[in-house]
């Protein structure tokens, strides 16, 4: 009993200390169509655990903590203590990944439980990809099965138009787009994590695991392919919209089900072809192979290559304890650091809820904005019209723009925009255009900066694309954030990006809202010098007045909401 209420204090104290971030961390994971699969891995988790354990047998132990338990939990809270401080949820749930590992070693030396590091990995499946890979991965997934789809089609004989990731049918009355719900990385990672609880749970080898996984993503974007496809042929064919509402449910969860079939069998014929080939071979012909044997060599030792059924049957039987085990002996020092950080971490989220918000007030001037915050003339460049647009909260593109026309004596149309708002820090706006359909002219990526004597220093990015068609477009765009810094791409190398992700956001306080301005302009020639300073003028103009709109609007200058919100 004693020894139960030690481990109950020392989970209320961690519990404690990793609560917070570990609430803002799941918030945003569920906040993202692409990431709401984690409820299912962590009950996985707990399930085979509590199952493994109870199948597992008692090991003797004098109740001391492992030296390699202390480093990780040294590392965990070393690691909370830095996400706490520059509020980086993502590092928390790592520093907690790392604390179970410690967790993971007391229990491999106290109990016997087969694949116990297999289970243990199942909580790594929540962690997206760091440094904005994840969205990366996202669009390059988009773009894949976008194009397949589209030869899926020309085989139907579905006439269509694909621009990136948008799919005109030949009539123009009806698009589609496949967006982050629909596309690619939902289904990838929920295939990765069936593919890998599965596994788990079927004690397949380290090898066959990696396998089967690289099998689910070849799945997963087959089921995309699939599902797409028929929603632009049900269309097509027969004018029947499977694109939202309960037919697009049951579509998606008939080709989930196909698609898990699909790796099932190849679960099956993985386990028939992993088997290790040796011991048969001198069992029907009495000799190793003259040829290929350290090849085959080489095979057996990957497939059998920590093989928990294998270690569990090689296993020695574990000795009888004389007497109860003595009980884990937790420091209280150890204790007291993690209880100290959760108590000053749900002190600065108390203070932070009655903190003024002037974040939630820079958005709401924001949202303000309206056609009479950008004069109608920039010289020769004159205003046509104005576009307010709201979006969903996760969306790539912002859930809020206000958009600009301008049009030169030329007829070329210059498009300004205010996006709003990000909380990820720099967004890399060249991957909303990639998705559209545009090639991105890396070696033009230029950083430009501007220097004003009326404020602090800031820079933009510009860059060239083109399509398909034979356009040629100029981006330039620029970020602040709720406190009217500027924000700057992150550096090339790892540490600048590492540093630059850290730092995004307030201690305890609401993150802070991150404010894009961008100019576009596209014609079917190349962009002259003088139409990219026209674009240049028109981004430093428009900066300037949104930053002072947003950020220090004069008194009395607040009006409603634009019209047609």
């Amino acid at each position: 009993m004693n020894n139960l209420r030690r481990i109950g204090v020392a989970s209320l104290v961690v519990a404690i200390a990793y609560a917070p971030m570990l609430f803002a961390f799941y918030r945003q994971q569920w906040l993202q169509p692409q990431s709401q699969f984690f409820p299912f891995v962590i009950a996985a988790y707990c399930g085979l655990l509590w199952w493994r354990w109870g199948e597992g047998e008692a090991l003797p132990h004098d109740g001391r903590v492992s030296p390699w338990s202390w480093v990780c939990f040294g590392l965990a809270w070393l690691s909370l203590l830095a996400a706490a401080a520059f509020y980086n949820p993502w590092l928390a749930a790592a520093s907690f990944n790392i604390f179970m590992a410690g967790v993971t070693i007391l229990i491999a030396q106290r109990r016997r439980i087969t694949y116990l590091w297999g289970i243990y990995a199942l909580l790594w499946l929540v962690m997206p990809l760091p440094l904005g890979y994840d969205q990366q991965l996202i669009t390059k997934l988009q773009l894949l099965s976008s194009k397949l789809s589209s030869r899926f089609l020309d085989v139907f004989g579905v006439q269509h138009l694909l621009e990136g990731n948008r799919m005109t049918l030949i009539d123009g009355a009806r698009q589609l787009f496949v967006d982050e719900a629909c596309s690619g990385i939902t289904s990838v990672m929920s295939i990765i994590a069936c593919a890998v609880i599965y596994g788990v749970w079927r004690n397949r080898t380290p090898l066959h695991l990696v396998l089967l996984t690289l099998s689910g993503i070849f799945w997963a974007t087959m089921m995309n392919v699939l599902r797409i496809s028929t929603i632009a042929v049900m269309l097509d064919w027969y004018d029947v919209d499977w694109t939202k509402g309960f037919s697009h449910e049951m579509l998606g969860l008939a080709v989930f089900i196909i698609t898990f079939g699909a790796l099932l069998a190849t679960d099956m014929f993985l386990a028939s072809s992993l088997e290790p080939v040796l011991e048969e071979y001198a069992a029907r012909a009495g000799d190793a192979p003259n040829y290929g044997y350290r090849f085959a060599k080489l095979f057996d030792f990957l497939t059998t290559w920590k093989n928990p059924e294998l270690a569990h049957a090689l296993a020695e039987p574990a000795p009888t304890p004389v007497s109860d085990p003595p009980p884990v002996n937790f420091p209280r020092g150890w204790m007291i650091a993690f209880g100290v950080l959760g108590v000053t971490q749900l002190g600065l989220m108390g203070y932070s809820a009655f903190a003024p918000t002037k974040a939630v007030a820079n958005v709401a001037n924001a949202r303000a904005l309206n056609k009479e915050s950008l004069p109608t003339e920039f010289g020769a460049v004159r205003c046509s019209a104005f576009n307010p647009s709201q979006r969903e909260r996760d969306d790539i593109n912002g859930e809020f723009s206000r958009t600009y026309i301008y049009k030169d004596e030329g007829g070329r149309v210059y498009q300004i925009s205010c996006d709003f708002p990000f909380t990820g820090g720099w967004h890399e706006l060249t991957v909303c255009y990639l998705s559209v359909g545009w090639d991105i002219d890396h070696a033009s990526r230029n950083l430009v900066p501007v220097n004003n004597d009326s404020e602090e220093s800031w820079s933009f990015v510009e860059t060239k694309m083109s399509n398909r068609d034979g356009n040629q477009g100029f981006l330039a765009w620029t970020m602040f954030d709720d406190q009217g810094q500027p924000f700057a791409p992150p550096g090339a190398d790892w540490s600048a990006r590492i540093w630059e992700r850290l730092v995004r956001r307030s201690l305890f306080l609401p993150s802070k809202q991150v404010f894009q301005i961008q100019v576009f302009t596209a014609g079917p020639g190349q962009v002259t010098p003088a139409e990219r300073e026209t674009a240049h003028r028109l981004l430093r103009e428009a900066r300037n007045r949104f930053h002072t709109l947003i950020v220090r609007p004069p008194p009395n200058s607040r009006r409603g909401l634009a019209a047609g919100e």
